[in-house]
């Protein structure tokens, strides 16, 4: 059977095909099926799973679709599958979670920007001091 007029399927097919460089799919913020991907370099740092965790259950109650990778894998592996899959903003937890300080990257620009938008975790609470929303994207 063929498929007919203008179809879910299609259309997302028809953004995978405008949108996408080398290294994978770059979904626009108002169809990506995730909005930010958080990535914790290191599992083996307490701080840097704590934080994590705390940043990934935030966006959750915030209704922002979020899919945190927490796979022992090396920190390129993390980055190049968040590259194909293609998701609009990456926050990445390293070692300057000590500063409280994490990288955030959107994936439409090749280069990150120094100085990157950062957010503060505090012990008790956190502060977005840059606000990731749709509209300041």
């Amino acid at each position: 059977m063929g498929c007919y007029g203008i179809g879910i399927c299609r259309c997302m097919s028809a953004v995978v095909e405008q949108k996408n460089d080398e290294k994978g799919i770059i979904w626009p913020m108002s169809i990506a099926p995730y909005k930010v991907a958080i990535i914790i370099v290191n599992m083996e740092n307490e701080k840097q799973v704590e934080a994590g965790n705390h940043l990934y259950q935030t966006f959750k109650n915030s209704n922002i679709d979020v899919l945190l990778d927490d796979r022992k894998e090396r920190a390129g592996v993390k980055f190049n599958d968040m590259d194909l899959i293609g998701i609009p903003i990456r926050i990445t937890i390293g070692n300057k979670i000590d500063e409280h300080i994490v990288e955030l990257k959107k994936r439409d620009i090749e280069v990150i920007q120094e100085p990157i938008s950062v957010v503060y975790i505090n012990d008790n609470e956190s502060s977005h001091y840059d606000t990731i929303d749709e509209e300041s994207i």
